[in-house]
């Protein structure tokens, strides 16, 4: 009765570390310094990030106030996932993968004349 117990449980116990071990969060900070505003999206990359990337070229510099130079660097940026993303990425194989993006612009210089 202890044998079969075991040869259950070692199971489960390998699927639930491997799933809770892929709650992930990498962060990139640049040398500028970056706004207050966090900003939040959530993209999906396909066979494990080998295609589909997110495009992150123009998501800072725009509605900004006049007389302010567009900066559209980027001050932070923070890629996660987590657990239902990661299930679902087993679940396909790894042909979809979701991730959350967050992300800071750096501060626009205001142009003085």
């Amino acid at each position: 009765m202890n044998t079969t117990l075991r040869r259950r449980t070692l199971p489960l116990f390998f699927f639930l570390l491997l799933h809770l071990s892929s709650c992930a969060t990498f962060t990139l900070e640049g040398g500028d310094t970056g706004s207050n505003a966090v900003n939040t999206r959530t993209e999906i990359v396909y066979l494990y990030g080998i295609a589909g990337q997110p495009d992150m070229k123009n998501l800072c510099g725009q509605n900004l106030p006049p007389g302010t130079q567009a900066n559209k660097a980027l001050a932070t940026v923070k890629v996660r996932t987590n657990l239902l993303y990661m299930l679902c990425a087993t679940l396909t194989l790894g042909m979809i993968q979701p991730i959350d993006i967050e992300y800071t612009c750096a501060v626009p210089c205001v142009v003085e004349h």
